[in-house]
């Protein structure tokens, strides 16, 4: 279980996410249209420059296999593994998750390049994602979760100034 894991403070960078990937996409997932399929990968550092190619492949046979991926940033991520998680996650159909020094754990966040936000604990987070992976239908955080808010997120949409605003889907 995931309860049993242990970081280990590796202190290697980058990291070989592309391996993970590929072992994710290999295994026997069902195929019946009642399925959510999703997977979650958690790092805080990216791939190596030379598997960017097998990074891109991953994302590609994830999409195609129906698994949507919700990479999980933590501390010590930068720009590179920022962008990398962000286009598997829109790749794959899933979203872009990440932890904030609101977390108090690890060393200090990348702040995300994301107009808006809202950051409520990681486990509230991912049973969100898991609700709207099963019903098809996005839903925000209760307002008790939430901790607090990157930008100005309301109602399914992110006010950008004068740029007009983006919504949520």
């Amino acid at each position: 279980s995931i309860g049993a894991l242990r970081a280990a403070n590796g202190g290697d960078y980058p990291e070989a996410p592309d391996i993970g990937l590929a072992t994710a996409n290999g295994l026997s997932w069902r195929t019946d249209a009642t399925v959510a399929r999703l997977a979650f990968w958690v790092a805080d550092a990216p791939q190596h420059d030379q598997y960017a190619g097998a990074m891109a492949q991953d994302f590609s046979d994830a999409r195609a296999k129906g698994i949507h991926l919700y990479p999980v940033s933590a501390s010590g991520a930068d720009e590179l593994l920022e962008y990398t998680m962000r286009s598997g996650a829109q790749i794959t159909g899933g979203r872009y998750l990440f932890l904030t020094d609101d977390s108090g754990i690890g060393d200090p966040h990348l702040v995300p390049s994301i107009p808006c936000y809202f950051v409520t604990k990681l486990e509230k987070a991912i049973i969100r994602m898991a609700s709207i992976e099963l019903s098809g239908i996005y839903v925000e955080p209760d307002a008790a979760d939430v901790i607090r808010t990157g930008g100005n997120p309301r109602a399914g949409q992110c006010s950008l100034g004068d740029a007009g605003a983006v919504h949520v889907f």
